[in-house]
């Protein structure tokens, strides 16, 4: 199972931030790894993954990450 989200840059706070059609998870960090990671710890609660009983299962999030520079 694969889940995706949106990585997007605001130029104006100087933050990275997510949208996802997928799971609703909303969250934003200065830092994109920052940022990946907090995703992922979010996740776990947002799908409601058991660790234990989930070990088999293939879940994925696909990060996609864009920002604007202006030339």
């Amino acid at each position: 199972m694969e889940y995706v989200v949106n990585i997007l840059w605001d130029e104006d706070s100087k933050m990275w931030y997510s949208e996802s059609d997928d799971i609703a998870v909303s969250t934003e960090s200065g830092s994109l790894d920052a940022l990946i990671e907090r995703i992922r710890c979010i996740s776990y609660d947002l799908l409601h993954i058991d660790l234990q009983s989930d070990k088999q299962k293939k879940i994925f999030i696909k990060i996609n990450a864009e920002r604007k520079v202006k030339l």
